[in-house]
């Protein structure tokens, strides 16, 4: 199979209001969740790894793959700017975004992403009848709507999939239970049992 090189991109820019501390600290099995992205994404064939994060709440990376940091802008549109900040530094025509919350997801996960791209179509998945946008493949192409929308003050990420989809440049991936547990989230301390 001649698959499109991909870049790798965390989302680790979120306020964590209700988990009360950095999510990217919360541990799996020992590692910390962003080290754990991190390795995930390079463990998928990630030629390279981006992390978003909010301009005012930078986080060390502690994972020994070496990341370049954006920062999401404008600052507090949500994981989007994040998204679009990923978009515009990669180097490879498809990015594959995961959001650090999800402790859940693995490789093969993230190789049924890649295999179903194309450096122009991207791929997102739905689980019961909801998209999934922050563990998604997404082309380089689709940059500029992802910019377009944050200037114009739309900062919802699934509106921005769906226009996505319309447009043809992602489509859609109907989730079989096998793979539901790979986005489980972590929001509240009663969500995981780890050390912070």
């Amino acid at each position: 199979m001649d698959l499109s090189p991909f870049s790798g991109a965390v989302l680790s820019g979120g306020q964590s209001r209700r988990m009360g501390s950095p999510k990217a600290h919360l541990r799996v099995d020992g590692e910390p969740l962003l080290s754990r992205q991190l390795r995930l994404l390079h463990e998928t064939g990630a030629a390279e790894l981006i992390v978003a994060q909010h301009p005012d709440r930078p986080e060390p990376l502690a994972a020994p793959l070496s990341a370049e940091v954006v920062f999401d802008s404008p600052p507090d549109a949500g994981p989007l700017a994040g998204v679009s900040a990923a978009l515009a530094r990669c180097r490879h025509p498809l990015l594959l975004v995961v959001a650090v919350d999800l402790p859940g997801l693995t490789r093969e996960f993230l190789t049924r992403l890649w295999e179903q791209s194309s450096p122009t179509q991207g791929v997102i998945p739905v689980l019961r009848g909801r998209l999934e946008p922050l563990a998604a493949m997404y082309p380089k192409s689709a940059g500029e709507v992802c910019q377009q929308q944050l200037r114009s003050g739309r900062f919802a990420v699934h509106e921005w999939a769906e226009l996505g989809l319309t447009e043809g440049w992602l489509k859609r991936w109907e989730l079989e239970p096998i793979w539901h547990p790979c986005l489980l989230n972590w929001n509240e301390p009663g969500d995981f049992v780890g050390s912070r």
